[in-house]
């Protein structure tokens, strides 16, 4: 299967859709949004990516087969825990100001430094079934140690609950060389205490989360 969609290409296994309106940005303040969603339909998974900085703007479409990871972590929402909030489909957003704080240069090359305050979040859109008390059987069987009145500070079993979105915020430090490496560290807090039990988060890793 095959079908020429915009600038992508559908295929079986990909589909791409790119609008870029602008690929150029000469602000100190971008104001940067990306925007997912997964749904499990038939086996397979849609997930839908949106970004947009300063003067460009970017859609992306794309389905895959598998579904690599849940909510939570630093390629979805910083602040939960890795893989926090599982389901069949989700949506999820992250909001990011990035400031350029200063520029320098070492001999021929060019560095700044920059700072990111953000917002993520995310939500439920198909929910797993989970029966509280097989799970607490569960539970007791593998971990007898567990004290059960501790249960709802990892799951909360009412089911409006499900579909309350999960918000975290953050600030990041970014040491650019050449604008082609960067340097991240992000910091970030989860509004939920059910989230992160210890309420914080550090992530360092190469180039932006998006």
């Amino acid at each position: 299967l095959e079908h020429s969609l915009g600038r992508g290409v559908l295929r079986d296994d990909c589909a791409v859709i790119d609008l870029v309106e602008s690929e150029e940005s000469h602000g100190v303040l971008d104001v940067v949004v990306d925007i997912g969603l997964t749904a499990d339909t038939d086996n397979d998974v849609c997930h839908l990516h949106s970004s947009s900085a300063s003067t460009s703007v970017s859609a992306t479409l794309y389905i895959q087969r598998v579904l690599y990871e849940g909510l939570g972590g630093s390629n979805t929402l910083r602040g939960p825990l890795r893989n926090r909030i599982l389901s069949n489909g989700f949506a999820f957003a992250n909001v990011e100001f990035r400031f350029k704080v200063c520029k320098f240069h070492v001999k021929k090359e060019n560095f700044y430094i920059g700072l990111n305050p953000f917002l993520d979040a995310g939500m439920v859109l198909q929910p797993y079934g989970i029966n509280e008390n097989s799970l607490k059987e569960t539970i007791a069987a593998t971990d007898p140690n567990f004290d059960m009145s501790e249960l709802s500070d990892y799951f909360n079993f009412d089911k409006k609950a499900i579909y309350r979105p999960h918000f975290s915020a953050g600030i990041g430090l970014k040491v650019a060389m050449n604008d082609n490496f960067v340097l991240s560290v992000d910091w970030a807090v989860p509004f939920n205490k059910q989230d992160n039990a210890s309420m914080a988060n550090l992530y360092v890793k190469i180039g932006y989360m998006f």
